[in-house]
């Protein structure tokens, strides 16, 4: 069917088959994937297709196919309901997420960066992103949290090079005193 229906290359006619029966509503997405590109206008009705757990799949499938940063959020926030509610984060959500790319590495990061920064600290929220960041960009993961580690540990770096400076101050004031009194001596 979905082969049908991406063949005809009408986005209104694969459209509106989201809104029949479960089995033409799969063969739509997946039909919508297909076509690619041209798809582009259709994203939003494939998001909405993600709620609902029999074509959660499809849809997260066709997402990916068609690498548009629109689906990035709705993705995440849609495997994080389904995680809360004690299933796993779907692979076929993290795939599209894979698929989708630098805008999805970047939406991740930044949720990290705000549990980092404390500005939008949700723990499990940041436990997920992290899990899924591994999945998506491992690079990307390991280098925030080297950047991390590097920010955390500015606070002993500086108050280790101040005690340095504050000794290396202390010294050359004994020297000058040193060399005051010689002068007075003499």
């Amino acid at each position: 069917v979905y082969f049908i229906l991406g063949a005809i290359g009408r986005i209104d006619s694969v459209r509106f088959a989201l809104k029949e029966n479960l089995t033409l509503r799969v063969a739509a997405i997946k039909a919508l994937g297909r076509m690619g590109g041209v798809a582009k206008e259709a994203v939003p009705d494939i998001i909405s297709c993600l709620d609902n757990e029999d074509t959660m799949d499809a849809a997260a499938e066709a997402l990916g196919v068609l690498k548009d940063p629109l689906a990035v959020d709705a993705l995440f926030k849609n495997g994080l309901v389904i995680q809360r509610q004690g299933g796993e984060f779907p692979a076929s959500f993290k795939n599209s997420l894979e698929e989708i790319g630098d805008p999805a590495t970047d939406y991740l990061l930044n949720i990290l960066e705000d549990a980092s920064t404390g500005k939008d600290y949700d723990k499990e929220k940041a436990q997920i992103a992290e899990e899924v960041l591994g999945w998506v960009n491992s690079y990307a993961l390991k280098d925030f949290r080297r950047k991390l580690a590097y920010q955390r540990s500015l606070p002993q770096r500086q108050r280790f090079w101040r005690y340095v400076h504050n000794i290396f101050y202390f010294a050359m004031a004994i020297v000058l005193l040193a060399g005051v009194i010689e002068a007075l001596r003499n």
